[in-house]
């Protein structure tokens, strides 16, 4: 109906069938038909449907039907699987048909004149002449060969052998730079691959942004206790600390950030989002200066495996993960 640009009504109708199930039509559209082979011109009140009938997927072979030379047809590739647009009612379907049958042979269907043309109906029965060709193929593998593919899905392949190069520095560096302080706890630097000189100023969006979430927050009460609540614990954790002069002879590089809503059953929790990959006024970001490591973990569809193999998953967040990892003083400007 899309391509003749009908002009579709909102109308309520069941059409019931086999079975008794139930077609519900929500819409219909007025339109004529006209037959390809006479003047015959019929005006129809249409209901629209997204599916009408089963087509058949294959193309009948009609090479050796004796089909006459005066039966002009109203479908002349009828033998041929389209797509079915229409399906008239029985008062259109019987109004339509004329005088004239012909049986065009055993086991073929039967010509049927109507007022749009000559149909083909019926039973049509496939000939198989031909044998269905037949082949057999043996192999025969010995019993070293499989094995050794066995032993090779089940080795265990070192994951540094296929590090990728950079991979490999940020492993390097890793290993070269990190130790514990006298408390015990890991102080990393961060891994590097350009000067961080290359970074620009980030002060003033880290300012805007902050102003974009005071007025934010002065819309959600609720919000903006929870917020202060936790810079409050950031601070007094002595997970951040505090810069006084943002002049300072050593620049700074302040971290963008924005807060982020996870509402659930009984709360909406807050969840507080630093942006190392804003960029700075010369275009760089702090992300785009460090290298990436490989990763570490299992692939997901392995964890989600696991879940098949046991009655039970317990799954655990570990509190303020990566702020049990300290940053060496010499990094903590970024």
């Amino acid at each position: 109906m899309p391509q003749l640009r009908l002009r579709r009504e909102k109308h309520h109708i069941g059409i019931r069938s086999i079975g008794d199930s139930l077609t519900s039509l929500k819409a219909r559209t007025t339109t004529s038909i006209k037959s390809r082979t006479s003047g015959y011109q019929l005006t129809l009140q249409l209901g629209i449907t997204s599916h009408i009938a089963y087509q058949p997927d294959s193309e009948i072979d009609i090479s050796n039907w004796n089909l006459p030379a005066n039966t002009p047809l109203a479908d002349e590739s009828f033998y041929r699987t389209k797509r079915i647009d229409l399906l008239l009612g029985t008062e259109a379907f019987y109004g339509a048909l004329a005088v004239g049958q012909i049986r065009i042979g055993p086991n073929l269907p039967t010509l049927q004149k109507t007022l749009f043309g000559w149909v083909v109906a019926g039973r049509y029965q496939r000939q198989y002449n031909r044998q269905p060709p037949l082949c057999l193929a043996t192999v025969e593998e010995s019993i070293d060969k499989n094995l050794q593919q066995l032993w090779k899905v089940d080795s265990f392949v070192d994951p540094s052998a296929r590090m990728l190069p950079n991979h490999r520095r940020c492993e390097d560096h890793f290993r070269d730079t990190t130790h514990q302080d006298a408390s015990g706890r890991i102080v990393v630097r961060l891994p590097f691959q350009e000067d961080p000189s290359c970074l620009g100023s980030s002060f003033d969006t880290a300012r805007t942004r902050f102003f974009a979430i005071e007025r934010r927050l002065a819309r959600l009460p609720e919000i903006r206790s929870q917020y202060i609540s936790f810079m409050q614990e950031y601070e007094s954790l002595g997970h951040m600390s505090l810069v006084l002069n943002p002049n300072l002879e050593e620049p700074h590089y302040y971290i963008p950030h924005h807060f982020v809503l996870k509402p659930s059953s009984t709360s909406t929790k807050l969840r507080v989002v630093f942006d190392a990959s804003c960029r700075t006024t010369s275009q760089r970001s702090l992300n785009d200066l460090l290298l990436v490591g490989p990763t570490i973990q299992d692939e997901l569809y392995l964890q989600l495996l696991r879940f098949r193999m046991h009655r039970f998953g317990i799954t655990a967040d570990v509190t303020k993960m990566y702020r049990q990892v300290l940053v060496s003083e010499k990094d903590r400007k970024f």
